[in-house]
């Protein structure tokens, strides 16, 4: 696995980079396309996925470790400039928004906005919270502690697994529309939805 510290892609790497004995000078896009030997023209990412691996899709992580081997590492909260603008013919952002601080929901979708090709296609996936909490209140099947507790705080087996951040349909619209995505469709899945949106117009200020 590729020893690249999420730091040394941001300006404040330089002096990490002199000290970090596990450094390696990160790959550009085009250097891992072509030594996997992926459609560039189709070229799909999949943000905080894991270890789960789609066809001709880059798989990004926040930071090494010995769980998940990851192809590029980066911190959308703080932004990725080294992944070039109109970049990615499809963005996967499943299940990760509720681990990130509602503060930087629209810096993160600015940034998945600017790397996918205008006109293409994001899918992102989240727990209903209002449909989790109800249910948690109702206790419905009994999954009050075994299911619907999890899904509304996470499993919080590792430090990464925590939910911080409910998510509903309302909310996470007016984000997407603020970062300039159109065509914006729902599919409830009992307590989780998936969102498809597509690149289009940024707005000039967010909502």
């Amino acid at each position: 696995m590729k020893l690249i510290c999420a730091g040394c892609h941001v300006d404040e790497g330089a002096l990490h980079k002199s000290n970090c004995e596990y450094y390696v000078e990160p790959k550009s896009i085009d250097e891992i396309v072509q030594e996997k030997g992926f459609d560039k023209d189709k070229l799909r990412i999949n943000i905080g996925g894991g270890n789960v691996k789609y066809s001709n899709c880059l798989n990004l992580e926040l930071e090494p470790n010995r769980y998940v081997d990851a192809d590029i590492y980066g911190d959308f909260t703080k932004g990725v400039p080294y992944i070039p603008d109109d970049t990615f013919h499809e963005v996967l952002f499943i299940h990760v928004i509720e681990h990130i601080e509602r503060k930087y929901h629209i810096i993160v979708l600015d940034e998945i906005w600017r790397i996918l090709k205008p006109g293409h296609r994001l899918i992102l996936a989240y727990p209903d919270v209002i449909e989790n909490m109800q249910r948690f209140i109702d206790n419905k099947y009994g999954g009050r502690e075994s299911l619907y507790h999890n899904t509304v705080f996470g499993r919080q087996a590792y430090k990464g697994d925590f939910h911080i951040s409910g998510i509903w349909r309302d909310y996470i619209t007016d984000k997407l529309i603020g970062a300039g995505f159109v065509d914006i469709k729902y599919l409830q899945h009992s307590i989780n939805v998936t969102i498809t949106a597509r690149k289009g117009e940024k707005l000039e200020t967010h909502l």
